[in-house]
């Protein structure tokens, strides 16, 4: 399985609807210009979820092998790639590769 089906497969488990990839996003977040994290997050399409469009995805190798996956759903505050990793950080959830 491929990374990309990886992190689909969790945003199926989790939040109940098809996904589809649609891009993914290389971000690096700076907090007072320091480097806060550094990573790619991919974007999917949801089809029938009741309250999201998109859903933002990543993942971090765990230590046994396979990935912790993290999703963010697109509901404000979350409507980008940045507010999702911003929104992971603040609700206390390590964004993983970090800078």
């Amino acid at each position: 399985m491929t990374y990309l089906e990886e992190l689909e497969n969790a945003i199926v488990k989790r939040h109940g609807c098809e996904a589809k990839h649609l891009e993914t996003e290389s971000l690096e977040l700076f907090i007072q210009g320091k480097g806060l994290w550094r990573g790619s997050v991919s974007v999917y399409a949801l089809i029938r979820h009741p309250q999201a469009k998109r859903c933002f995805a990543w993942g971090n190798l765990a230590p046994g092998g396979g990935w912790d996956v993290i999703t963010m759903l697109e509901i404000l505050p979350v409507a980008s790639a940045e507010t999702a990793v911003r929104a992971a950080i603040l609700s206390g959830v390590n964004p993983g590769k970090s800078t």
